[in-house]
């Protein structure tokens, strides 16, 4: 059988635990949901999104509160490309700031998502600077502060 969901919630992972996780999250393609909210993976989050690149199937990544800051902006707009099927998408509280812009452009390719949370990452003033039509193509999906 192969592994569909995968829940690690509010640990703190060490670097070594996060490559690991990342060896088993790319060797399974058939993941549909990934949750590992409250981990603090900061910067090494690109480790976990490089290894969900392949998954076509994935259509539910939670990755609240970790302290994402934009250095992973672009790992997570890859995942989003080439994951076009997913629906659900929480990055709350993490430190994203003017590069949820980038994620935002990657999320205008994504025609199923139906929840995106973005509180608590101090975009607003980005999200204003961000071209009107893909506000209003995510208007009623998007959460934030």
């Amino acid at each position: 059988s192969s592994l569909k969901h995968i829940d690690i919630s509010n640990n703190n992972m060490s670097a070594v635990t996060i490559n690991d996780l990342s060896h088993l999250i790319a060797r399974n393609n058939s993941l549909q949901s990934v949750s590992l909210p409250n981990n603090n993976f900061k910067s090494s989050a690109s480790v976990i999104l490089q290894a969900l690149r392949g998954n076509s199937k994935l259509t539910f990544l939670n990755l609240n509160g970790n302290g994402m800051s934009g250095v992973v902006a672009e790992d997570l707009a890859e995942v989003i490309i080439n994951n076009t099927a997913i629906e659900g998408l929480g990055l709350s509280d993490n430190n994203l700031g003017s590069t949820a812009v980038i994620i935002l452009q990657a999320l205008n390719k994504v025609s199923k998502l139906k929840r995106l949370n973005l509180d608590g990452n101090g975009m607003m003033e980005s999200m204003a600077k961000y071209e009107a039509s893909i506000i209003l193509q995510f208007a009623g999906v998007i959460k934030s502060n």
